[in-house]
């Protein structure tokens, strides 16, 4: 009866090892799909992540036109009030 014991024994040894390979076997595919997964998040990212600073350096690029072309605009009225002021007092002077 012992012998008869020790073959169910390892006869179930064996079926519980089976049945923990299959569920090691599903989390290692699950765990494959996870990895890939952040793979493809992270090369994602990293495509975003340049594509945000190639804008923000646009963005920057812009700003720095619009003063430069502010302050130009800046310069024209004051000549254009310089050369009316300066039309006026020819004007007055010639009267």
């Amino acid at each position: 009866m012992g012998d008869d014991l020790k073959f169910i024994d390892f006869h179930q040894m064996q079926i519980a090892n089976k049945k923990h390979v299959k569920e090691i076997e599903e989390r290692n595919r699950k765990l494959i799909k996870l990895k890939l997964s952040a793979g493809s998040t992270t090369q994602m990212l990293t495509k975003l992540k340049k594509s945000l600073s190639e804008a923000e350096s646009k963005a920057a690029q812009f700003k720095k036109d619009k003063a430069a072309k502010q302050a130009s605009l800046q310069k024209k009225l004051a000549d254009i009030t310089k050369t009316n002021v300066a039309i006026e007092a020819l004007g007055e002077h010639q009267r």
